[in-house]
C-alpha cells in the first residue's frame, strides 16, 4: 500500500465523520426548530438517544482511525531505519550521492503526511467532546421538562379539587334555605290559626260572662263553662307562648342563613378588578416624612457609604471582615446577570443580620421573607386568588415589589420616594423548601429585566409575573407584576440535614457567600442602634455600577479564564457565557480602592464560581484528577489569598471526593 494510498484512506474517513458529525447536528438542529414545543419535549428522549448511538459509531471511527494512525506511526518508524540504513550505504556508496535528495524529499513527504493525519484526529476528538456536551444539555433539557410538567398537573389537581369543595358547600347552604324557609311558613300558618282560635274563645267566654249576668239560676253552671273556658284560654296562652319562641328561634336561623345566603350571592357577582385587588394595591414600605436622599454618587461617594457601613456594623457590636462586606456588595452590583446573593453556612454567624444591617447603614428598604418547610409554587410568594371572597390575597413581597414598580402610575396620596429609592428583600432561611418549587419563575423573570429593558406596556411582558386576579372583563387587562433593577434579592442557607441542596440552576445564577463558625464567640446583646435619617436613590446607586474592567486588568482577565476553562475541560466541567460574563461583571465592580483590587475580586470568583464546579470529583476514579487541581491551585496562588489557597489545599487533601466548605474569613480576621 503506498503513501498516498494511506493518506487517501485518511483524509476519506475524516471527512465522512466530520460530515456525518455536521449533518447529525443539522437535522437536529432543524428537528428541534421544526416540532411545536409539546413534541419536543416528548421526543426529546428519543433523539437524545439516537445522538448516543450515533456518538458511539462517531467513537468506533475514532478508534478506528488511532489504529491507522498507529499503523502509519509504525511505517514511519520503518522508514526512519530505512533512513539510517541509507546513510550508512551512502558512506560507503558516494556514487549515489545524487540520490540523497530524492529520499529527503519523500522522508519529508511522509512526515507532513503523519502531521495532517494527527491534525485530523484531534478535529475528530473535538468534535466528540462538543458531541458529549450537546448530549448532555439535551439530557438537562428533558429533566427540567418533566418537572415542570409534573408541576403543573399537581397545581391543576389542587385547582380541581378546590372547585369541587366550593360547589358541594354551596349546593349544601341551598339545600338549608329551602329547609328553613318551609319550616318558618309552617310556624306562621300554625300560629295565625292558634290566634284565631283563641279569639273566638275570648269572644265565647264573653258570651258566657254576658249570660250569667242574665240567668243567675244557671250561675254555677255558668262559672263551671266560665272557668273550664279560662283554663282552656291559659292553655292556648302557654302554647301560643311556645310557638312564638319556636317562631323567634326559626326567624333568627331565617335572618342568619339569609345572611349568609346574601353573602354568597355577593361573592357570585364578580367584583371589578380593583376590587379583587384591594389587598394587592395596600402599601407595605412607608418612609418617614423627614428623611432625605443621600447625595452619594460615584467612586467617592460609595467609598463613603461602604466606610459608613462598617461604622455601623460596629456601633451595632457586629463584625465582618472587609472582604466579606465588600463580597456582598459587589454581588449585589451585579444583579443584572446573577440575580441572587446567597449567605450560606451554619446557624448563628450573622448571615440574616449582614443584609439588613447593610441595607440601614445604606438607607435601602428591607422586607424580611420568611420561607416556610410547606412551600412549593409561586403563589407563596406572591399570594393567590380566593374564589370563595373573590379577592386576590397578596403577600408583603407582592406589595412591597409593586411598590417599587418605577413604571406604575402611583396611587392616590402614594409617597414616590419610596420607589425612588431601593429595596433590599431577604429570604431567611430559604432552603427549608425546595428552592425551584417556589423561586424558579421569579429567577427567570429576573433574568429577563435586561432583555426587556426600562420600556412599558409590552415591552416588559416577558419579565413580569402575571397576577391571578379571576376572571377577567372584556376589557380588563391581565394584572402583572415587574420586578425592577431596583430590587435586590439575597437570601441566608443553613447547612445542615434539614434543608434542601441548591440545584446548579440556582447555583450559576447567584452568588454564593459561605460563612464559617465565629473566631470569637459573643456574649453580649447587640444594642438598638437608630438607623440614619437618609435613603439611597437608585439613581445614585446606578452611578456605582461599571461596566468594564481597565484595559491592563481586562487582558489578565481573559487570560486567565482562558487557562481556566482549558483545565476544567479536561475533567468535562468547563464554563459558559453566563458564568464568564457573571465573573467579568463582578471583577468590574469590585471596590477598586482596595489593596490588591483584582486579584481579590478573582479571588472571590474562584471561591463562588470555579471551586464549586469541582465538587465530587475524586483521585480514585479520574486519572486526571491531580493534574486539574494541581493547575487550579498554581491559578489561585498567583492570586496572592493565602486564605483562599489554605482552604483549597485543606479541600484536596480529603481522602474522600473533593468538597468544598469555602473559605472562613471571620475566623481569619479574629
Amino acid at each position: 500500500m503506498s503513501d498516498f494510498t494511506i493518506w487517501g484512506i485518511g483524509a476519506g474517513a475524516s471527512a465522512i465523520v466530520v460530515v456525518a458529525a455536521v449533518v447529525i447536528y443539522a437535522w437536529y438542529s432543524y428537528l428541534k426548530a421544526r416540532l411545536p414545543l409539546a413534541v419536543y419535549y416528548k421526543d426529546l428522549e428519543s433523539r437524545v438517544s439516537d445522538l448516543k448511538a450515533k456518538f458511539t459509531d462517531l467513537v468506533t471511527e475514532v478508534g478506528r482511525r488511532r489504529q491507522e494512525v498507529g499503523n502509519l506511526l509504525q511505517e514511519k518508524m520503518t522508514l526512519e531505519a530505512e533512513i539510517g540504513d541509507a546513510r550508512a550505504w551512502l558512506e560507503k556508496n558516494q556514487v549515489l550521492l545524487e540520490q540523497l535528495p530524492i529520499k529527503r524529499a519523500e522522508i519529508a513527504e511522509t512526515e507532513e503526511k503523519l502531521r495532517r493525519v494527527r491534525q485530523e484526529w484531534l478535529q475528530v476528538q473535538a468534535q466528540r467532546l462538543d458531541e458529549e456536551e450537546k448530549a448532555a444539555t439535551a439530557r438537562r433539557e428533558v429533566e427540567r421538562a418533566q418537572t415542570e410538567i409534573a408541576e403543573l398537573k399537581t397545581y391543576r389537581d389542587r385547582l380541581a379539587d378546590r372547585v369541587a369543595a366550593l360547589q358541594q358547600q354551596q349546593r349544601q347552604l341551598e339545600v338549608q334555605v329551602g329547609k328553613l324557609e318551609l319550616d318558618t311558613k309552617r310556624a306562621a300558618d300554625q300560629l295565625e290559626r292558634l290566634r284565631a282560635e283563641l279569639a273566638r274563645e275570648e269572644k265565647r267566654l264573653s258570651a258566657i260572662q254576658e249570660e250569667s249576668k242574665r240567668a243567675k239560676a244557671e250561675q254555677r253552671e255558668t262559672e263551671l263553662a266560665r272557668d273550664e273556658a279560662s283554663a282552656k284560654k291559659d292553655s292556648l296562652l302557654r302554647e301560643i307562648a311556645l310557638k312564638e319562641r319556636d317562631l323567634g328561634r326559626l326567624q333568627r336561623e331565617h335572618e342568619t342563613l339569609s345572611k349568609k345566603v346574601e353573602h354568597f350571592e355577593q361573592m357570585v357577582r364578580a367584583p371589578s378588578k380593583a376590587e379583587r385587588l384591594e389587598d394587592f394595591t395596600k402599601p407595605v414600605i412607608a418612609v418617614r416624612s423627614n428623611i432625605q436622599p443621600l447625595q452619594a454618587t460615584g467612586d467617592g461617594g460609595e467609598r463613603a457609604r461602604l466606610e459608613e457601613c462598617t461604622r455601623y456594623f460596629e456601633r451595632n457590636k457586629y463584625k465582618f471582615h472587609a472582604r466579606t462586606l465588600s463580597a456582598f456588595h459587589t454581588s449585589l452590583k451585579t444583579a443584572d446577570i446573577s440575580p441572587l446573593v446567597v449567605l450560606a453556612g451554619i446557624s448563628g454567624t450573622g448571615k440574616s443580620q449582614l443584609p439588613r444591617l447593610y441595607a440601614e447603614a445604606l438607607g435601602i428598604h428591607f422586607l424580611n421573607v420568611a420561607v416556610q418547610p410547606r412551600w412549593d409554587a409561586p403563589q407563596d410568594l406572591f399570594g393567590f386568588y380566593n374564589y370563595m371572597e373573590h379577592r386576590y390575597k397578596a403577600t408583603e413581597l407582592a406589595r412591597a415589589l409593586r411598590q417599587m414598580d418605577a413604571r406604575r402610575a402611583l396611587d392616590a396620596g402614594e409617597d414616590k420616594r419610596v420607589r425612588d429609592g431601593m429595596l433590599l428583600v431577604l429570604l431567611d432561611e430559604m432552603n427549608l423548601a425546595r428552592v425551584e418549587y417556589y423561586f424558579s419563575e421569579l429567577l427567570s423573570k429576573l433574568e429577563m429585566r435586561t432583555v426587556a429593558g426600562t420600556g412599558d406596556g409590552q415591552a416588559r411582558h416577558p419579565a413580569a409575573i402575571e397576577i391571578d386576579a379571576g376572571s377577567l372583563g372584556r376589557d380588563d387587562q391581565p394584572e402583572r407584576l415587574f420586578v425592577g433593577h431596583n430590587v435586590l434579592f439575597a437570601g441566608t442557607m443553613n447547612e445542615d440535614e434539614t434543608t434542601q441542596a441548591l440545584s446548579d440552576k440556582v447555583i450559576d445564577r447567584s452568588n454564593v457567600l459561605r460563612f464559617g463558625k465565629p473566631g470569637q464567640l459573643r456574649k453580649d446583646k447587640p444594642p438598638s442602634v437608630s438607623a440614619p435619617e437618609y435613603y439611597l436613590r437608585y439613581e445614585d446607586w446606578k452611578s456605582w455600577l461599571r461596566p468594564d474592567l481597565p484595559a491592563g486588568e481586562a487582558d489578565q482577565f481573559g487570560r486567565i479564564c482562558d487557562r481556566l476553562n482549558a483545565v476544567l475541560a479536561r475533567i468535562h466541567r468547563p464554563f459558559g457565557h453566563r458564568v464568564h460574563q457573571a465573573m467579568y461583571r463582578y471583577a468590574a465592580n469590585y471596590p477598586r480602592w482596595a489593596a490588591d483590587w483584582f486579584h481579590c475580586a478573582m479571588a472571590d470568583q474562584f471561591e463562588q464560581k470555579v471551586i464549586p464546579r469541582l465538587r465530587g470529583l475524586s483521585r480514585d476514579t479520574d486519572e486526571k484528577a491531580d493534574e486539574v487541581l494541581d493547575e487550579i491551585g498554581a491559578l489561585i496562588n498567583g492570586l496572592h489569598d493565602i486564605a483562599l489557597a489554605g482552604a483549597f489545599g485543606a479541600a484536596r487533601e480529603r481522602p474522600s471526593a473533593f468538597q468544598w466548605a469555602g473559605v472562613n474569613r471571620e475566623a481569619e480576621q479574629a
